[in-house]
């Protein structure tokens, strides 16, 4: 896709054009006639006083009213030239989101449309593997194919992975329905249903551990494994609000893209605005995922979503998966870190928690993986990895896991 459309060529040279006349033209053009004044000042002044000498500074303007003259003139200029360096990138940013959204409606880049309660949700069926894995994502990716697409590299060959694009995420529509708890689980649904899939496993990353643990409750039958990865538990957020500090500093992203300059930057560095992995996308791949990440963050589905994320927990009904549904758990070493933090554990040696009525006492350096481990299910398993953001960043590691645990369901 072409960086510059014809519309932003113009303001380009329109603003060139402008900061030519400010910088160059026009003080030249004001220095000359200031000097014509003066000129015709003195002379004006020597014919009414033949006989004295013309001193300046005797008919200069009070220096306050000078400072205030400069300041007003400082102002104009600055605010011309600001506004115009401000708005052009401003400008571009929407002329390019437009534009790939017209491309991408018209030329879906990756992914199959699926009908649900007349609107569409995009679908991504990768590996020719017997076993179906449906991958759901984490609040607010822009594209939850491109982001898993690491993990699913090294798990193609085993299982049919079905990334599924949310409304609001992607490629899929934006919809109307409200984003409850129990209207995404049941458009999920609708999906795998309509795929013809009636027994899969599931796996999904942070924030989608809530819907997920709520459609596992629901269509339990249908479920054959599930695998987390540093999921939030709904049930533990009446007791510590971490999907409360979820977005806290969300609005400086969203004003940053919002002015056009992080598509500046990314123009100039791409691996600026890209997850850090160890996986190597393409060229065209790493292309199509900045245009994905500048013009699908932050939807208004996956804000409400986020801004509903406590109604989530509270109707949420489940700490555990069923006992049925055998669970495998995978939590970084820096999100354990970040709960302790956030809930102040490392003051502690224990802490007391309650899940389903049962209140419990532990060491506090073991709470987070504790509370993934469901205790009613014997094939339950949590693994500690070494890192950050270990869905992209350590994929390997991860699949190797999942695989080897799989073949002893």
């Amino acid at each position: 896709m072409n960086f510059f459309l014809f519309s932003t060529w113009l303001f380009i040279v329109i603003g060139i054009l402008v900061a030519f006349l400010m910088l160059i033209v026009l003080p030249i053009k004001v220095h000359k006639r200031r000097k014509k004044k003066l000129a015709q000042k003195i002379a004006r002044w020597r014919k009414k006083h033949p006989h004295e000498d013309y001193d300046p500074d005797e008919h200069r303007a009070p220096g306050l009213f000078r400072f205030i003259g400069f300041l007003i003139k400082a102002a104009l200029f600055i605010g011309i030239l600001g506004g115009a360096i401000g708005y052009l990138p401003y400008r571009h940013n929407v002329e390019m989101n437009l534009a790939c959204k017209e491309k991408f409606l018209s030329e879906p880049p990756y992914g199959q449309k699926v009908q649900v309660f007349d609107e569409n949700i995009n679908v991504v069926i990768e590996g020719e593997g017997d076993e179906v894995l449906i991958l759901y994502p984490t609040a607010k990716l822009p594209t939850p194919y491109l982001y898993y697409k690491p993990l699913i590299s090294a798990l193609n060959s085993t299982f049919k992975v079905v990334t599924v694009e949310p409304f609001g995420y992607g490629l899929s529509d934006s919809t109307t329905r409200e984003r409850s708890l129990e209207n995404v689980v049941i458009e999920l649904h609708e999906v795998v249903s309509s795929l013809g899939f009636d027994h899969y496993s599931i796996l999904t990353d942070g924030f989608g551990g809530i819907p997920i643990m709520e459609y596992i409750d629901m269509y339990e039958t249908e479920v054959k494994a599930y695998f987390n990865i540093d999921t939030l538990i709904g049930a533990l957020n009446k007791q510590y609000n971490f999907v409360g500090d979820f977005d806290n500093f969300g609005w400086l992203n969203r004003a940053f893209q919002f002015t056009g300059y992080q598509r500046l930057i990314s123009q100039i560095k791409v691996d600026a605005i890209l997850p850090q992995t160890d996986y190597e996308y393409s060229n065209e791949d790493k292309e199509l995922y900045r245009q994905m990440i500048l013009t699908y963050s932050d939807t208004a589905n996956q804000l409400e979503e986020i801004t509903k994320g406590p109604e989530w927990c509270t109707a949420s009904k489940r700490a555990y998966t069923s006992a049925n549904v055998p669970n495998c758990s995978f939590v970084s070493s820096d999100f354990i870190t970040y709960v302790a933090d956030l809930i102040g554990l490392a003051d502690k040696t224990e802490i007391t928690y309650t899940l389903h009525g049962e209140t419990k006492t532990i060491p506090a350096d073991a709470f987070w993986t504790a509370v993934h481990d469901n205790p009613l299910n014997e094939k339950n398993k949590t693994s500690i990895i070494q890192g950050k953001h270990i869905a992209i960043s350590c994929y390997q590691d991860i699949a190797s896991k999942m695989l080897a645990w799989f073949e002893t369901i």
